[in-house]
C-alpha cells in the first residue's frame, strides 16, 4: 500500500457554525484517534484531499505532517460525503502501528469479460465490491482483482476462490463476489411521476441528515 502525506492542523474549535465556516474556507473538519496518542480534532485541506482521492483513492496509508511535531501514519477510517453534492464533509483518521495487523475493506476490481455474457446475453452481477480483510499496513493491497474471463451462465466466484498473499480474508469463503445469471426476460416497470417525486424529497432530506450527523461529531 502506498503512503501519502497531509499537512494537518489541531482545531479546538468545535460545533455547527465552526465546522461550516472551515468547509467554507476550503478546509474540513476532522479527528484522529486510535492507540499511541490522545484523541485529536483537527483540520485538513480540502484541495489536498481531492488530490489523495483522485490519484490513491481513500484506501492508502496518511501521514499526518502537524507542524513542528513528528508526522503521525494513520488510515482513512471513515469519509463522509454531502449526498446530493458530494463534497467532503468530515474524515476520520486512525493511528497505525506497522507491526501490528488491521482489519480493513479493500475494494474489488472485476476485469474480464465472461462468455456468458458477450455470447449468451446473460448479466454479471457484482454482488460485493469490498471484502474485509486482515493483514499488517504496509501489505493492504489497493485492490483485489477478480477475473470473470472464464464465467458461463449461472457460474460464480466466491471468497474462497480469492488468492492474495500475507492477506486473510474476514468474509465467509461462501460469500458470493460476482455470478453470471441468465438473461432478464422482462423489464421491471417504469416508476411513476409521485414515485419519482418522493426520492427526490427523501434524497433532500437525506442531505441535510448526513450533514448535520457530520456536525454533531465536531460538537
Amino acid at each position: 500500500m502506498q503512503t501519502v502525506s497531509l499537512t494537518a492542523e489541531r482545531r479546538e474549535g468545535i460545533g455547527k457554525s465552526v465546522t461550516r465556516k472551515l468547509r467554507v474556507a476550503g478546509t474540513i473538519p476532522a479527528n484522529l484517534y486510535g492507540v499511541g496518542g490522545d484523541p485529536v480534532t483537527m483540520q485538513v485541506s480540502n484541495a489536498d484531499l481531492i488530490q489523495i482521492f483522485r490519484f490513491h483513492g481513500s484506501n492508502v496509508l496518511v501521514e499526518l505532517i502537524f507542524e513542528g511535531e513528528e508526522p503521525i501514519l494513520s488510515l482513512i477510517r471513515e469519509h463522509q460525503v454531502h449526498p446530493v453534492s458530494g463534497k467532503s464533509v468530515h474524515l476520520d483518521f486512525q493511528r497505525v502501528q506497522l507491526g501490528k495487523p488491521l482489519n480493513v475493506d479493500v475494494p474489488i476490481n472485476v476485469i474480464g469479460v465472461p462468455p456468458g455474457v458477450k455470447d449468451f446475453g446473460g448479466v454479471l452481477e457484482q454482488v460485493i465490491r469490498t471484502v474485509e480483510v486482515s493483514c499488517l499496513p504496509r501489505q493492504i493491497p489497493d485492490s483485489i482483482e477478480v477475473d470473470v474471463s472464464k464465467l458461463q451462465i449461472n457460474d460464480a466466484i466466491h471468497v474462497g476462490e480469492l488468492k492474495v498473499e500475507n492477506v486473510e480474508f474476514l468474509v465467509d469463503d461462501s460469500q458470493t463476489v460476482v455470478m453470471v445469471t441468465p438473461p432478464r426476460l422482462s423489464t421491471e416497470a417504469e416508476e411513476t411521476e409521485e414515485g419519482e417525486e418522493g426520492e427526490v424529497a427523501e434524497g433532500e432530506e437525506g442531505a441535510e441528515a448526513a450533514e448535520d450527523d457530520a456536525e454533531s461529531k465536531d460538537s
